[in-house]
């Protein structure tokens, strides 16, 4: 019945109908186009406030039930990706990722998944939306109304890996594979953003997450050699270092090879000699 009311509201908004004079045109003219769409049509305004109206009593009434949540739920998140190509508006989009992520929580829930768990499926739906916004930037060139999908999918990959970290990071002791992994999406995600945006500061809180991420994953495999634990940041000095000299030249990026040479190297030596040795050499 929502899909039929909206469908007909569009059939509506589509037809052109006589200006009266210029006080009607400045009665029918919107701050937001989505306005504009939703309510500059009279014929049409009535069908999308009922269709509105109906979404609402619709999936309040669905959430009694896990099934009818995810799909009513899905039906929603198609209809608002379908207006969002239409009407090329962006706004929309937010809506079908809403109803979407709304379904996937429902489908969670029904599975009895755990809260970190879910946090982390949830990170990872948001690297997955970025990813998707990725792909559609291809299509784009052919397919003009999906540009409007670009921004909202990586702002909504934001904001999900963000809240995953946060959600997570007190369960860290308990459920170290869900933060190990939330930290893992957002950290990929943040190093993706930054390196093709050149947004440098977002570039070492990514790579911080995935230093952390790497941590967790040691202590749940119980590994204790600290070349493990080493290898990873002593790479990424060296790395930022040589990504430092090529944009500037600095002596900055001569002291990040230096860091990161000796977390190579003296980790490197500390674990080859013996406990006895180990001890005598620092003491």
């Amino acid at each position: 019945m929502t899909w039929l009311t909206s469908l007909i509201g569009y059939a509506f908004e589509r037809r052109t109908y006589p200006v009266a004079d210029e006080e009607d045109t400045e009665k029918r003219t919107y701050r937001y186009s989505i306005l504009e769409h939703l309510f500059g049509h009279p014929w049409a305004r009535p069908f999308f406030a009922f269709a509105i109206l109906e979404m609402l009593i619709w999936q309040s009434l669905a959430l009694t039930g896990y099934d009818t949540t995810i799909l009513i739920a899905s039906g929603y998140a198609l209809l608002f990706a379908l207006f969002s190509i239409l009407w090329v508006e962006g706004t929309l989009v937010y809506g079908a990722v809403a109803f979407s992520l709304l379904a996937a929580g429902a489908a969670m829930k029904q599975a009895e998944v755990q809260l970190a768990d879910a946090a982390a499926v949830f990170g990872g739906i948001g690297f997955g939306l970025y990813l998707l916004g990725r792909v559609l930037q291809t299509l784009s060139s052919r397919i003009r109304a999906l540009t409007v999908w670009l921004s909202p999918l990586t702002n909504c990959g934001i904001l999900l890996t963000g809240a995953a970290v946060v959600i997570d990071m007190p369960f860290v002791f308990n459920h170290m594979t869900a933060a190990a992994a939330s930290l893992a999406f957002a950290g990929a995600l943040y190093v993706t953003i930054a390196y093709r945006g050149r947004y440098h500061q977002l570039g070492y809180l990514g790579m911080a997450f995935l230093e952390l991420a790497w941590v967790l994953l040691l202590f749940i495999n119980d590994v204790k050699q600290p070349q493990l634990y080493a290898i990873p940041a002593g790479l990424y000095f060296m790395g930022l270092a040589y990504l430092e000299w090529q944009r500037n030249k600095s002596r900055y990026s001569v002291s990040l090879e230096v860091l990161g040479l000796g977390v190579l190297l003296v980790t490197s030596l500390a674990q080859s000699l013996s406990a006895e040795d180990s001890r005598i050499l620092f003491s």
